[in-house]
């Protein structure tokens, strides 16, 4: 049992690492017409059709849900995962991916606060030096803030990083009551409701009829949304919100080296510096809680 609750990090790390090789989806869905916005959506309806498969052959069980708890996973879904991607997708249009970046990842700062308010969590001073360690590794790695700060920028950008730590505050409480599997069932299924909105889902649908667009589009639902979901809601089940959160700096470093050896893209010497810098935060978190 021991051995299992330390299975924690190595879920949320695993997750990161799986978020962090999205860009290998998204570019190819990019050359077939999708924008973000839409990959988001794409994201959220197989994920949701793929959870509800395995729940109508293997779990019904799984489908039910208090009335009561309703509000949950629509905030859940509505709030940690469409408005989180559609402030995030913002961002990137009217800054840089850079900024973006840094803005979405103020999110274990959120999620660290607000574990304190709802859970009464104390704030260790490894959590804080890991959070500091992450935040300027992901500064580096991203190059830093650059020119692109705006008010708008910087509403929307922390919008997502807040929209984005809510998903731990929500989960940490879904799973009190009900497993993973309703968890990312319900939470995404609110999450396609809202993202159709915004997403012109009929110009979708008639693009997946192209083979190669679908199996990109199964795969970013199955490979980079369903097992990291799944596997960072098992994470916190076993850890605090707010060190699974700064754990999930590894997808910064994830995403750079996949650029590195699959894009060719540059690595600088800060980048190199905010690699190390989130590695070693990642070692001091996975050591034992306790100490």
């Amino acid at each position: 049992m021991k051995t299992f609750r330390r299975a924690g990090p190595a879920f949320v790390v695993t997750a990161a690492i799986l978020w962090g090789i999205i860009g290998i989806f998204t570019r190819t869905l990019n050359t077939f017409g999708f924008d973000a916005v839409q990959i988001s959506f794409v994201r959220a309806f197989f994920t949701f059709v793929f959870c509800l498969s395995y729940c109508l052959i293997f779990n019904r069980r799984a489908l039910r849900i208090d009335i009561r708890d309703i509000w949950l996973f629509a905030g859940n879904g509505i709030l940690s995962i469409a408005a989180f991607n559609t402030c995030y997708f913002y961002t990137i249009q009217s800054s840089t991916l850079a900024l973006a970046s840094i803005l979405l990842y103020t999110a274990p700062c959120f999620v660290i606060l607000l574990s304190r308010i709802f859970f009464k969590e104390k704030i260790t001073p490894k959590i804080l030096t890991a959070l500091v360690l992450s935040f300027l590794g992901c500064i580096l790695t991203t190059g830093g803030f650059g020119s692109g700060v705006t008010a708008t920028a910087l509403i929307t950008g922390l919008t997502s990083g807040f929209c984005y730590a809510l998903y731990s505050i929500f989960s940490k409480v879904i799973l009190k009551k009900y497993t993973v599997t309703t968890l990312i069932l319900y939470t995404f299924f609110f999450a396609a409701i809202a993202l159709s909105f915004v997403s012109a889902p009929l110009s979708i649908f008639t693009a997946l009829k192209i083979p190669d667009v679908l199996l990109y589009a199964l795969g970013i639902a199955l490979f980079c949304t369903l097992l990291p979901y799944v596997l960072y809601s098992a994470g916190l089940k076993r850890l605090s919100p707010g060190r699974a959160s700064v754990l999930a700096f590894v997808e910064v470093l994830t995403a750079t080296l996949t650029g590195l050896f699959l894009y060719h893209e540059p690595l600088t010497l800060p980048s190199a510096l905010g690699i190390i810098l989130i590695f070693v935060s990642i070692v001091l978190l996975s050591r034992n809680e306790n100490k």
